[in-house]
């Protein structure tokens, strides 16, 4: 709506539209905004998506215009835009279904939902200040009332460059369908406005900035970000926050929850422009210790790794031999030699474990304000002057090792300087974990010989920052009294918060280990399920907690363990400082002991020369199975250990490792136990070793674990490959193996396709080409049409996925969100049709589906939408005429009797895509989108590409059978 710049004075003279002043294109009684709608964004977030649209209210006080002034009040930091498309009611509307909706819809319009975050740290459960504050409700330039809200571009430019560019097509739920979810409770009245959602990319702006929302069809709507003439009051009410890690976790809150590090809250974000920074040698400013980065080219070169991926790929196998370590993470099948350390040997003598008085921080390279680069490598003292302990007496450390953003996809390995980078990982950041950037931090305890300086080396695939703290030695020994490990023959749990009450945030919890009077120190396995993002430490009770940390809770209900290995007091007991609060399970596994225990050398620590690769499963010469399987649900393998060539001696009571779980079906826990001391029979376990949160995670866990004459034995719940590099073994006697070797039965059912030989992730912002393809192939392998494994996540692909949730019973949203992922792993069969004989077209009503169906078996499941089952008035397209009838689909067998390879079929009620008719008009027929529910007159719907594909493979032939059925 336009007006004169003289106020209310209507004398008809013409202006030019630049002289124009405009006013807000209605005077709405409310208005509505959807929280999350477009898969975009829905992805940005990495969350999954709730089941139905959640809302948020803006007040009218808030309405601003086209070419109006937006302001970002002084002392206020974080203006968002947020460009979407706003429906304008136009009629009173009360209870409405969706089909009917679009007859209580005056238009649209176009809006920018701005949001001050200043304010969400406070106000983040109502979101009142930070969408209601004045002018942040822009809407305009006008209202355009016989546009079709499907498949239009919506983009957001900031001074005419391209920030936010979606579409409607991405929405979950379309115009009609928010409408009458708002209408099953809420009068709508005319000039009501309901935001419909933005796509990803809402950044903050800057005053002096033009901001331009550009919707295919409705215009273009332009404001400029000023300052505010005066700073909010400061005598009363929240403060605005600038801190934008308060606002991070005010909005992680909301939508699921990251991390703020380890121990404090992480620097912001690196700039994504700059390159890699050369670490000048220096020290640590908070222990002393030497830090030293270097890459094996001398050089800190940022693209090392992709270079050598490259080269190889170009020239073979044989061009070039590089120490690219564990395969976790590298290419599949890339053509390089990997050059190895050697295996490897028991050379080291005898030791004994001593503590640190407390958990000592050694390293943090977020001090010097420079990542180790990717394959750069970082060198660290860990012997020597006091507190460290001698570098004469000293053959391996006991670290706590935590990678902190930014970190790319990749290993981390440590091992001791001078000696060759083994085939082996200590910590591994996979996609979803690198996608966090500055937001990660990932913890695993470490044993690890030293170097004849005293020093050892981490090696970064990819780069990030690393954080080390030293938690004991073990130091050369004979027969000795104190610092040997007895190893209980089964971890025993030893406390479970989940049995009381949760601890406390910021609070202190003393445990007592049982029967543990005189051990030196207990050897943990723990296992937090968090409040919110925060660090949880053990420490000798007594003390006051360190600047040290043991595990990282990233949100709300995060699962992760993490082996401890903690000092005690005389009476057993230990504390545990808990950042964030959450439960604490705690599981022994063994002790070490004190100066009153008897002398001997049983339970002294031998190290291997390097870390040795016992486990892996994606390798037949290093699995038990004989072959690259991936162990399944329920599986549990055993794994020799003294009978290895690296350890060749009986005398072995248990072993140190780095156990890891990769490509894991689906969340759940490993667990490792002496081989034999476990009923093969019995499918579950009392206590873990790690737990896995998500499908197709890459997991590492420290592990201690006693040994039977038949070595040791893995656990997996869930399934997923498993890898075990082991570190050292300590000596005495092997535990008894009562039970006999494990069985394990694939259950995949007869005639299946089993489960999937490269498991299906969550699909989110930042997710590979190569994540979207594993879930379409899956989809295609089960049976569910979507074109082709191309790694593109386009309509084709969010129907195929809708029609696969259908069918399992999942919330319909066409986003392969982690419960999906999960379904698509364990599901092992294709779908059975209602009619198991013959070829034709079925289409289940009940599930809004169809089957393509060749004899008897269904070859493509396909996602429909079918009559509404509502009574509607229409136009007869053709003749004008006014029809009136109900929204319904037949039931019955058929036959095509009609085909048209139209792509623009002019129908009575509207435009077919390439239409084949079943019976009096009803045709099955493409149509832009197809929505999760029924929304047809009765005609049934399928997406154009799989209409395409039906004519393609002639899947309804003239004459063809078709059932239609409820």
């Amino acid at each position: 709506m336009l007006c004169h710049r003289q106020a209310n004075q209507d004398d008809g003279r013409r202006i030019a539209e630049r002289d124009a002043v405009y006013l807000p294109p209605s005077t709405p009684s409310k208005i509505l905004c959807v929280h999350l709608n477009h898969i975009s964004r829905v992805k940005e977030f990495q969350i999954d998506l709730t089941p139905t649209p959640t809302y948020f209210h803006k007040p009218t006080s808030s309405l601003n215009t086209h070419r109006g002034q937006v302001v970002r009040p002084d002392r206020c930091k974080w203006l968002n835009y947020e460009g979407e498309v706003v429906i304008i009611i136009g009629a009173p509307c009360r209870n409405v279904s969706p089909a009917e909706a679009g007859d209580f819809i005056h238009g649209y319009t176009i809006g920018n939902d701005y949001g001050l975050h200043d304010f969400r740290d406070t106000d983040s459960g109502s979101m009142l200040r930070v969408k209601g504050s004045d002018t942040l409700c822009p809407v305009g330039p006008m209202v355009v009332t016989d546009w079709d809200f499907r498949d239009k571009g919506i983009r957001t430019l900031v001074n005419g460059e391209v920030r936010q560019d979606g579409n409607t097509g991405e929405m979950t739920w379309d115009m009609h369908y928010l409408v009458a979810d708002l209408a099953r409770t809420i009068t709508l009245l005319p000039g009501d406005m309901i935001f419909s959602g933005t796509p990803a990319f809402s950044r903050p702006v800057q005053p002096g900035d033009v901001v331009t929302v550009e919707v295919e069809g409705l215009g273009a709507l332009t404001n400029t970000i000023v300052t505010g003439p005066t700073p909010i009051r400061s005598d009363c009410g929240a403060q605005p926050t600038p801190d934008p890690f308060r606002l991070r976790g005010a909005a992680d809150r909301e939508r699921g929850g990251r991390l703020d590090g380890v121990g404090r809250r992480l620097g912001v974000p690196r700039d994504p422009q700059a390159g890699p920074q050369l670490i000048e040698e220096g020290r640590s400013r908070w222990s002393g210790a030497a830090l030293r980065v270097r890459s094996p080219t001398g050089r800190i070169d940022p693209v090392r790794m992709r270079t050598i991926a490259i080269v190889a790929a170009l020239f073979g196998a044989g061009a070039l031999a590089v120490p690219i370590g564990l395969p976790v993470g590298l290419p599949v099948g890339l053509p390089v030699s990997v050059v190895q350390a050697a295996p490897g040997d028991a050379t080291s003598p005898p030791s004994r474990y001593v503590s640190l008085p407390s958990p000592t921080r050694l390293l943090d390279t977020r001090e010097a304000a420079a990542p180790v680069a990717p394959g750069g490598v970082v060198n660290i003292r860990v012997a020597g002057d006091a507190p460290l302990p001698s570098a004469a007496s000293t053959r391996s450390v006991v670290l706590n090792v935590t990678v902190a953003g930014p970190a790319g996809i990749g290993f981390w390995t440590v091992f001791p300087h001078g000696g060759n980078l083994p085939t082996a990982s200590n910590l591994n950041v996979d996609e979803r974990w690198a996608a966090l950037g500055d937001g990660l931090a990932m913890a695993n305890l470490v044993t690890v010989p030293i170097g004849a300086d005293g020093t050892v080396d981490v090696y970064s695939q990819s780069g990030g920052h690393v954080v080390v703290d030293m938690l004991g030695s073990y130091e050369t020994s004979g027969a000795t009294a104190s610092g040997r490990f007895q190893p209980l023959a089964v971890p025993s749990r030893i406390f479970d918060s989940r049995n009381f009450l949760p601890v406390e945030p910021t609070s202190v919890t003393e445990l007592r280990v049982p029967a543990a009077g005189g051990a030196s120190a207990a050897v943990l396995n723990v296992t937090t399920i968090a409040n919110g993002p925060g660090y949880w430490t053990a420490f000798p009770a007594g003390t006051t907690p360190p600047n040290a940390a043991n595990l990282n809770s990233l949100y709300p209900l995060h699962v992760v363990a993490n082996q401890v290995i903690v000092a005690l007091d005389g009476d057993g007991d230990f504390n545990v400082y808990s950042q964030a609060g959450g439960h604490l399970v705690v599981d022994l596994v063994g002790l070490m002991t004190g100066s009153a225990a008897p002398v001997s050398t049983d339970g002294l620590f031998v190290s291997l020369a390097s870390p040795t690769r016992f486990l892996d499963t994606r390798e037949a010469s290093l699995s038990p199975l004989g072959s690259a399987q991936m162990p399944l649900p329920a599986w549990n393998l055993e794994v020799g250990a003294s009978t290895n060539p690296a350890i060749a001696r009986p005398d072995v009571a248990a072993l140190v490792m780095n156990l890891t779980v990769t490509d894991a079906l689906a969340g759940g826990y490993v667990t490792l136990g002496p081989a034999g001391t476990t009923n093969p029979a019995d499918k579950q376990r009392s206590t873990s070793t790690l737990n896995v949160v998500r499908a197709v995670q890459t997991l590492p866990n420290h592990a201690t674990v006693a040994v039977s004459a038949r070595g040791f034995d893995v656990f997996t719940q869930s399934g997923g490959h498993l890898l075990a590099d082991v570190s050292g073994f300590y000596l005495g006697s092997p535990v008894a193996a009562p039970f006999g070797p494990p069985s394990n039965a694939t259950g995949t059912p007869f005639g299946c396709v089993g489960y999937p030989n490269r498991p299906v992730a969550s699909v989110v912002i930042g997710s590979s080409s190569n994540t979207v393809a594993r879930a379409q192939q899956r989809l295609l392998d089960l049976g569910f049409w979507n074109g082709g494994a191309d790694g593109g996540y386009g309509l084709t692909t969010s129907q195929s996925v809708m029609a696969f949730q259908k069918w399992s019973g999942i919330a319909a949203s066409g986003n392969v969100d982690e419960t999906t992922a999960v379904a698509l792993n364990r599901i092992q069969c294709r779908p059975s049709p209602g009619i198991t004989s013959g070829d034709l077209f079925e289409v289940d009503k009940g599930k809004q589906l169809a089957f393509i169906i060749r004899g008897g078996r269904a070859v493509w499941v396909l996602n429909v939408s079918t009559g509404g089952n509502y009574d509607y008035t229409a136009t007869d397209q053709k003749t004008g005429a006014k029809i009136s009838d109900k929204a319904y689909t037949p039931v019955g067998t058929f036959r095509v009797y009609r085909v048209s390879d139209e792509p623009a079929y002019e129908g009575s009620l509207g435009t077919l895509y390439r239409p084949r008719f079943v019976i009096r008009g009803v045709a099955v027929h493409g149509y832009r989108s197809v929505p999760n529910y029924p929304a047809s007159h009765g005609c049934i719907r399928v997406s154009n590409a799989a209409m395409d594909m039906i004519w393609a493979t002639n899947s309804m032939p003239m004459g063809g059978t078709v059932i239609i059925h409820e």
